[in-house]
């Protein structure tokens, strides 16, 4: 076959099939349809990274949200009540020993300054015995009602409060005040504000993490003289 018989076939193709424009127009779709495509992919593939991204950032948020929740401890009306009045009992002991040692130490004061005499003592040392073994009680009779890492800051406090007691008491009765006595005092008195403020925040720590069943509700917070 010759060149003319090429070109005349070719022509006989296109005579049939209509002409160029038909070819163009062919092209033309296929060319839409590619480009259709392309863009479409692209458009799934963007979005199917957002979509991770926020797949990833739910999980974060529900990661932290289960901590959270694993720390709330869900509990029974009575149950929080019961354990909220024995933190309360407790916490107002603690502060009654804390202000007693206080008052205690700033009347020794006055004695060493000789702004009066060592009989001074006896009433406010008397109130101190008093918040000491108020705080014995409290800390016996409330100890199944709260946790024992609480229970284990109030033994610091007690120790401490108990062993200036003791000391204390045996100056009162020899009569023996003096510098070293006092410096000891408050020693020991800042030590009482030290371990008085970790079971308040133990306290506090404790109540943040009880929730309870069944919404909110009024609590009585009278407590008893134990």
């Amino acid at each position: 076959m010759t060149t003319g018989d090429v070109w005349g076939v070719a022509g006989a193709v296109l005579a049939s099939l209509g002409g160029g424009s038909v070819i163009v127009a062919a092209f033309s779709n296929w060319l839409g349809k590619l480009w259709a495509d392309r863009l479409m992919e692209k458009e799934r593939a963007q979005h199917a990274k957002e979509l991770e991204k926020l797949r990833s950032s739910l999980e974060r948020s529900t990661r932290l949200l289960q901590g959270e929740i694993e720390k709330t401890l869900f509990v029974s009306k009575t149950h929080f009540e019961t354990e909220f009045k024995a933190l309360a009992v407790i916490w107002r002991r603690v502060a009654q020993v804390r202000a007693r040692m206080n008052r205690l130490h700033l009347h020794e004061a006055l004695v060493l300054k000789g702004e009066g005499l060592p009989s001074l003592l006896f009433a406010p040392f008397g109130l101190f015995d008093t918040a000491v073994n108020h705080l014995i009680h409290a800390i016996d009779y409330q100890s199944p009602f709260y946790p024992n890492e609480i229970f284990q800051q109030l033994e610091a406090v007690l120790e401490v409060a108990l062993l200036e007691r003791q000391e204390f008491g045996a100056s009162l009765e020899r009569n023996d005040f003096n510098e070293g006595r006092y410096r000891q005092g408050k020693e020991r008195f800042a030590q009482i504000l030290q371990a008085a403020e970790a079971v308040s925040s133990l306290i506090r720590e404790r109540i943040s993490k009880l929730s309870v069943y069944g919404g909110t509700f009024a609590i009585d917070t009278t407590v008893s003289p134990y």
